[in-house]
């Protein structure tokens, strides 16, 4: 087990660094990037648990690559198209993918 955090029994410290490569790697704006990054410095400066945030970050890059526009400049009504693709896709409410 060497190199491995024996207090990190799920994983997460590597979780979220390959999070973190897949956003960099991520084919959306810079802006979004930039913008998923400070969330996710606000989320550790708030002490939100390491696999919570992680996991917005997966969320957020998905967001963002799936409706291709600045995270920022989201509407209610982006949003509500997004929850119905997802729902007619056989998406289930409530459940992270």
């Amino acid at each position: 087990m060497t190199g491995h955090d024996v207090n990190d029994i799920h994983g997460f410290k590597i979780g979220f660094q390959q999070a973190m490569k897949r956003l960099e790697a991520a084919p959306i704006s810079d802006h979004n990037k930039d913008l998923t990054k400070r969330f996710v410095a606000l989320c550790m400066k708030e002490n939100i648990t390491q696999c919570t945030y992680t996991n917005y970050l997966n969320i957020l890059v998905r967001i963002a690559k799936r409706l291709n526009k600045d995270l920022d400049a989201l509407t209610e009504s982006d949003l509500d198209l997004l929850l119905l693709s997802l729902e007619s896709e056989g998406y289930k409410p409530g459940y992270i993918y």
